[in-house]
């Protein structure tokens, strides 16, 4: 198995390199590079953790060997090969959007890409969320249009016995806030629903 990893400014490097996995662990790494894995797809943007073909090759000089350019031989899309832009966490697939838009429109998008807007309904969901929407305000599934005051997530999740991470203060309605979003530190916050922001769309795994 191979793991991709990236610089933390999120500019790709010049070219990927090997590392054997039994000296992965001992490697300084420069400061610029972090932890972060990216897709399958963004092949070819960092440091593969892995051991090249040429490894064992005899008479092979293994220092150019982790230099040579890796091959990727089947690449792999859990959300599928139609759904690039699409992330996997946890067994199931989410898209982060690049534009703007209304609540109303935001949840269209996502039902025209047979998903809905996202429900967190667990801390480790928030985290993933919170790290990549880096302080941006992202629709998510969460809504109190129908009464005021009684939060609804759209599928239908109990929103009184899950998990919540509303921002200290609200949801307070200033102003007829009827849609929540996340935003600063990923912490949960209502606004009226034709404000426009990007949005997180949710979908299962491909069968």
């Amino acid at each position: 198995m191979l793991l991709y990893f990236r610089k933390n400014n999120f500019s790709p490097v010049k070219r990927p390199f090997w590392v054997p996995v039994a000296t992965f662990a001992a490697i300084q790494y420069p400061a610029s590079f972090g932890a972060v894995p990216l897709r399958p797809y963004q092949f070819g943007t960092g440091v593969l953790l892995g051991k090249p073909p040429c490894w064992d090759e005899p008479g092979k000089d293994r220092l150019n060997c982790l230099t040579s350019p890796p091959i990727l031989l089947s690449p792999v899309f859990p959300c599928g090969p139609g759904s690039r832009e699409w992330e996997y966490f946890n067994g199931k697939c989410y898209y982060f959007s690049l534009t703007r838009m209304s609540w109303y429109k935001a949840k269209s998008q996502c039902e025209e890409m047979h998903s809905q807007l996202a429900i967190i309904d667990s801390y480790a969901k928030q985290n993933f969320v919170m790290f990549r929407t880096r302080n941006e305000r992202f629709w998510i599934g969460l809504t109190d249009e129908n009464v005021e005051g009684e939060w609804e997530w759209i599928d239908g999740t109990d929103y009184k016995t899950t998990f919540t991470f509303w921002k200290e203060g609200e949801p307070n309605n200033s102003g007829n806030e009827d849609c929540a979003h996340v935003w600063i530190s990923g912490k949960w916050n209502d606004v009226y629903c034709t404000y426009e922001c990007f949005y997180i769309c949710e979908k299962p795994l491909p069968n």
